[in-house]
């Protein structure tokens, strides 16, 4: 039997009159990769903020191994090992590369940066900080500031900072938004070489990307789970096709 990482139950967020997410229920076995997608307006980003606990549900419950966390926050989600990014890269542009890893492991903990900081005292810390810049192929500019990155580079450490620490859960928000062809080859070999009892939901609007990545794929539209199945299933859907192509599944 497998074990569910993250299980979503009737989960629903109104706005006044507005539903932007209805009735979504969800079960991600651990492990799993698994694509969010769904036109614009599908409810996506509102659905990872919902299961992240940076919104509050209207209706409904997350889960996380087994455990109710609707009433978590976000910070007691985090050193729980949800890990999430956000459409626009969210870095620190005045630290180093090296400085904003130690963030990410300093971070989930609630512990202070102090300038000189704890994260450099420390061998655990230190090979941790070693690993992640090497598994991001970042060594090479650990002593960059962030600001001064390229937008691949950025998303590079994104994704360095989420996987610091006691990572179990992703939640990745258009990780490959606004890269280059070769910086989404690069972001999707990282992804791929990622340890693979990490589970990790992707919203992706490039189906190529998404069916090539993921085990199963989730389809939002209007806030609705509308389909589910494995990628070659979801690709033949004519009920996804019609959200995605406008195409009439009756003719």
């Amino acid at each position: 039997m497998q074990i569910e990482a993250l299980k979503v139950e009737g989960l629903s967020k109104r706005f006044g009159k507005m539903t932007v997410v209805n009735d979504v229920r969800l079960s991600v076995p651990a492990g799993e990769r698994r694509a969010v997608i769904g036109p614009n307006g599908a409810g996506k980003t509102t659905l990872f903020n919902l299961i992240s606990g940076d919104l509050k549900a209207s209706a409904g419950h997350v889960n996380m191994w087994e455990e109710d966390v609707s009433k978590w926050s976000p910070a007691r989600r985090a050193r729980r090992g949800l890990r999430r990014t956000y459409q626009s890269s969210a870095v620190f542009d005045t630290l180093t590369v090296e400085q904003n890893i130690a963030m990410g492991i300093i971070g989930p903990k609630g512990e202070a940066w102090n300038g000189i900081s704890r994260w450099s005292s420390g061998q655990e810390s230190r090979d941790q900080i070693e690993r992640v810049l090497d598994s991001m192929r970042l060594t090479e500019v650990r002593d960059t500031a962030g600001a001064s990155l390229s937008h691949g580079e950025r998303r590079q450490l994104e994704l360095g900072m989420a996987i610091a620490s006691n990572s179990k859960i992703l939640l990745l928000d258009e990780p490959a938004a606004g890269l280059s062809e070769e910086e989404r080859l690069t972001l999707m070999n990282l992804l791929d070489e990622l340890e693979k009892n990490i589970t990790i939901l992707m919203i992706e609007h490039d189906m190529r990307i998404a069916l090539g990545f993921a085990d199963y794929v989730s389809v939002l539209d209007n806030g609705t789970l509308i389909a589910e199945g494995t990628p070659s299933e979801i690709s033949k859907n004519e009920t996804v096709r019609a959200v995605y192509l406008g195409e009439d599944p009756n003719e």
